[in-house]
């Protein structure tokens, strides 16, 4: 434009000299060896991706990174010294070139993985601690959480001891004949960090609940006995008996069929059954068969019941004669599904 004074001349960059020169090609050959060690690590040929990034690092000293590609080679090695040397060496080096935190806190993952393989596990969850209080990862998070569960079940499992266990379950004994069930409770729950897997522990500690009314904690003790064991019979006592106690009589009555399927003679199971039956008739006499009968409805399971076309038949055939329950009743099925519906007041007795 005219008037405009002309600007000067950009200025011409300055010539390479030999040393920035040699430096640059040293730095481009160091990248180059990278690469080729990545391609090999990727491979699975280890040794060669480790002599490659080794000679990429005496190129190139101030790219720490290859110090945590070989430490994760050495981990896959089984060389944990050298892996946590290179890393150990690339946080101090990082810190001194004061590199990006996510370089710091690489090196720190890479040695919480070395210490995590050699089975370190409290030093591993250390380092990976200190990479997230350098740079924040979801995956250093789930390694840090998968690390802590690891250690937690080591710790459990190295505490098992079975004559301890037996030792802290007869103390428990003495201390439920004395009726100072909180003290008994103790003592099985100690047993059971020995032994988790002794069914005789869980229903001791259930029956110690049910004294204490602790109904739901005696069911779950008496469902992981059950889980154990099926044939333990005592476990399906002690849990109908909760149930029952809860007044949840359905269920109750479903768990005193399954203790009979186990002891078909056992006594206690059969008492036990017919007294939760006569439970549901004295609550049903309190209630109108129209409200029974919506309450009953809301359950999915006695809707099921309902729309079975072999259970519609039995139905009517005991609508039409009461004495054909008799004989439905020695259908194992019919008889579980008839005693449901019982439970649930659709059918009534006495």
């Amino acid at each position: 434009r005219q008037g405009e004074p002309e600007r000067p001349p950009e200025p011409e960059p300055e010539p390479e000299t030999d040393e920035q020169r040699a430096e640059r090609e040293r730095k481009e050959q160091s990248l180059a060896l990278k690469n080729q060690g990545d391609a090999a690590y990727k491979a699975k040929k280890f040794d060669e991706a480790v002599q490659l990034w080794t000679e990429a690092y005496e190129l190139d000293p101030t790219n720490v990174v290859l110090l945590t590609n070989r430490a994760v080679a050495y981990t896959t090695q089984r060389r944990f010294d050298e892996a946590l040397a290179d890393c150990e060496k690339a946080i101090d080096e990082g810190r001194r070139l004061r590199l990006d935190y996510a370089v710091i806190a690489r090196a720190y993952e890479r040695m919480g993985g070395a210490y995590s393989q050699r089975g370190d596990l409290k030093l591993a969850i250390k380092c990976y601690n200190s990479s997230l209080s350098e740079c924040n990862s979801a995956g250093v998070l789930k390694k840090l959480r998968e690390a802590e569960k690891q250690l937690e079940k080591q710790e459990r499992e190295a505490y098992y001891d079975d004559a301890k266990a037996e030792e802290a379950r007869t103390a428990g004994n003495e201390l439920f004949k004395k009726a100072d069930y909180p003290e008994a409770v103790k003592m099985y729950t100690e047993a059971l960090r020995r032994n988790p897997r002794e069914v005789k522990i869980y229903t001791n500690r259930a029956a110690a609940y049910n004294k204490l009314r602790s109904y739901p904690s005696a069911v779950k003790d008496c469902d992981a006995a059950i889980d154990i064991d099926k044939q333990w019979v005592k476990s399906y006592k002690l849990k109908a008996h909760a149930q029952f106690f809860m007044k949840d009589y359905k269920n109750a009555m479903e768990t005193y069929r399954q203790g009979l399927a186990v002891a078909p003679d056992d006594a206690e199971l059969a008492d036990g059954l017919q007294k939760t039956l006569m439970a549901i008739n004295t609550n049903q006499r309190n209630e109108s068969a129209e409200e029974t009968r919506a309450r009953a409805m809301a359950d999915p399971e006695v809707n099921d019941i309902l729309r079975d076309p072999v259970m519609q038949q039995v139905l009517q055939d005991m609508q039409r004669d009461p004495k054909a329950a008799a004989s439905h009743m020695q259908n194992e099925m019919v008889a579980r599904k008839i005693e449901k519906l019982i439970a649930a007041g659709i059918l009534r007795t006495g």
